[in-house]
């Protein structure tokens, strides 16, 4: 009797020291958190370079959860056909919206619309024309061009002439059904424990951070968006600049497409300025 009452006693204490230890165990929340927070940082990254032409408010997407999963909205800016002192009104819109399941799998992105972008986009790289040449010199005043320039040779950030305004830059020329990877000024330095490497002035600092946050395990989610992990770190590991987005007056986009190192230029879009003023 003595012996059973030991043996109940032993097992009594075991069972009390397991409830002790699973009790201690850390919550599960701090872990979930940082892992959706790397989630948005990656959801960011992408949105931004599978969308080269469309200025998007990124910094102030989050995931928010809903029925069956997560939702990830990014907005976005539209000229709404008017000005204000002499700038355009932009109106803004959620032009895309990420849906993801509660294992943070991407069941849907919905797509923004096929652009004149899109078609010069498939021409980078590759040499090929699509009548720009022609109607840049026939462009009247007054009106503000949008236009994707290409790079014979690729060039270093600090190497850009001051009169290329712009922060929407292409860090590789494509190849295959791969477009040019894109990386515009919509995203700040990642975490502090890069930021003594990460400049948010420049657009090839913040691009290589972001690189360097990703993971293995980020691949397939980057895949959903018809973007390559390897590539990725190959433009980082460059930091080469093959081209960008330049908004711009006809005149200041003739002088760049007399630049040598100009290989092709792309008309993608155009709008009137206020009264038919000369465009800055």
């Amino acid at each position: 009797m003595k012996f059973m009452k030991i043996c109940v006693w032993i097992l009594v204490v075991a069972a009390m020291s397991l409830a002790c230890g699973a009790t201690s165990k850390p919550s599960p929340r701090s872990s979930e958190n940082l892992s959706l927070t790397h989630l948005e940082a990656v959801l960011r990254g992408a949105v931004v370079i599978s969308n080269p032409g469309t200025p998007l408010q990124v910094s102030d997407s989050r995931l928010q959860q809903v029925s069956g999963g997560y939702e990830f909205r990014v907005a976005g800016e539209e000229w709404s056909g008017y000005y204000k002192n002499g700038t355009p009104v932009m109106g803004i819109d959620y032009p895309l919206t990420v849906a993801l399941d509660y294992r943070e799998s991407v069941k849907d992105i919905s797509r923004i619309s096929f652009s004149r972008l899109d078609g010069a986009l498939g021409s980078f790289g590759r040499g090929v024309a699509d009548g720009s040449d022609w109607i840049l010199p026939r462009l009247p005043a007054g009106v503000r061009v949008r236009a994707v320039l290409e790079f014979k040779n690729p060039l270093a950030e600090r190497d850009l002439a001051w009169e290329y305004q712009s922060n929407r830059f292409f860090l590789s020329r494509g190849s295959g059904n791969d477009r040019p990877i894109s990386w515009g000024g919509d995203i700040e330095c990642p975490t502090p424990s890069v930021r003594r490497a990460c400049d948010n002035r420049s657009s090839i600092d913040t691009f290589r951070a972001w690189v360097q946050e990703l993971a293995e395990n980020d691949r397939l989610l980057l895949d959903k968006f018809g973007i390559s992990l390897d590539s990725l770190r190959i433009a980082a590991k460059e930091s080469r600049i093959y081209g960008l987005i330049q908004q711009a007056s006809p005149q200041v986009l003739r002088r760049f497409k007399k630049d040598r190192n100009v290989r092709s230029l792309w008309i993608v879009d155009m709008w009137p300025c206020r009264e038919k003023e000369p465009c800055p």
